[in-house]
């Protein structure tokens, strides 16, 4: 990290009338990471999540060329210079590890690390439904509940939905009244976005792609 300084003389009519030092600090060489996220909230050892769609974030200091992203074998993924999203099956797998590192004209940073593992409670007995993918005028939702004992589905009303963008910027944040509802995506810019209903403590995710 350096420190640029910069001093700016004021003057009117030939004569300084003011001086103001300005301090900027600045990365300087290699890429280096700054924080790590998870589905937008703060990443820590020994998050868990369950299967669906999920996505990991990294903040670098300095210019960033490039980045590569490594996930476990298997699990289906997209990434950018920031954001890696992926997708944790419901079976067959019962964790994700997942490293980045960045790269540009003074070198490669070191590697940074996820790792999650599938939750063994709370997951499957939500459902989320949301129709057409992708949608143009309207995305239609519809939560339901399964109850493990009963086998039977039920409707079940979700305390948030939300969708966001790929930089993680709410575009729609509601609180739903019904089990089945709408969401207007006809000023929704195209292009991907992920669906977020929270039941309680638990978070579904959906990839959602916007075709107006």
């Amino acid at each position: 990290m350096a420190t640029l300084t910069g001093v700016f003389n004021f003057t009117t009519g030939g004569v300084t009338c003011a001086t103001q030092n300005v301090a900027k600090s600045i990365w300087l060489g290699k890429p280096s990471i700054i924080s790590q996220t998870l589905n937008g909230g703060s990443y820590f050892p020994g998050s868990q999540i369950c299967p669906g769609n999920h996505w990991v974030g990294v903040s670098w200091n300095g210019l960033v060329g490039s980045t590569f992203w490594n996930v476990t074998p298997g699990i289906s993924y997209y990434s950018n210079n920031t954001t890696c999203n992926f997708t944790l099956p419901n079976n067959g797998y019962s964790s994700v590890a997942i490293t980045v590192n960045a790269t540009n004209s003074c070198g490669t940073s070191s590697n940074t690390s996820f790792y999650l593992s599938k939750k063994t409670y709370g997951c499957g007995s939500f459902l989320v439904s949301a129709s057409p993918n992708p949608a143009s005028n309207d995305l239609n939702i519809k939560t339901s509940l399964v109850s493990e004992t009963e086998g039977i589905q039920y409707e079940a009303i979700a305390d948030a939905v939300y969708l966001v963008d790929e930089s993680n910027s709410k575009v729609i944040s509601i609180v739903p009244s019904d089990a089945s509802f709408n969401l207007d995506t006809r000023q929704i810019k195209n292009g991907i976005y992920f669906l977020h209903t929270r039941f309680g403590k638990d978070e579904f995710v959906k990839r959602i792609i916007i075709k107006n």
